[in-house]
């Protein structure tokens, strides 16, 4: 009777004198792995990922309080709008002080400032975070983190 020596002497006996057999199935079994450990956490990461779409946006309302009653202008420019000043223009229709704008903006974080008249650039009194903006002021931050779907 003959008896069959257990996996791990076979394996044991294909290591140690390797053949192109065992060289390209140890190479086929490694490849295997590494793409089962990519394909898992692609999907892991897929499915965790907020429901978000392309058409996914945050109506977001700015507003800012002036004493001035010389300001003719009011704009808002940051990163959202490549800091055009003249893109988002907040209004004052009933000239009480208080200039408003209303944005639609996606998901993300953004940096922004108020523009009086073109050339007085202010931060947002009201934001809850700032960074400083390179030129010796601060720039508020704004963060949008998803859009609530019902």
């Amino acid at each position: 009777m003959q008896t069959h020596p257990s996996w791990i002497g076979q394996l044991k006996k294909r290591m140690a004198v390797p053949t192109w057999k065992s060289i390209f199935s140890f190479r086929l079994a490694g490849v295997a792995a590494v793409a089962a450990a990519i394909a898992f956490f692609a999907f892991s990461f897929i499915l965790k990922l907020p429901h978000t779409s392309t058409n996914c946006s945050a109506e977001v309302q700015f507003s800012l309080k002036l004493n001035d009653t010389k300001i003719q202008t009011v704009a808002i420019a940051g990163d959202f709008n490549s800091w055009n000043q003249r893109d988002n223009l907040l209004e004052d229709p009933d000239q009480d002080g208080i200039w408003t704008a209303t944005l639609k903006l996606k998901p993300g974080r953004y940096e922004y400032m108020f523009v009086l008249d073109g050339k007085n650039w202010i931060p947002d009194p009201n934001a809850l975070r700032y960074v400083k903006d390179g030129f010796g002021n601060k720039n508020a931050v704004l963060e949008i983190n998803n859009c609530n779907f019902s």
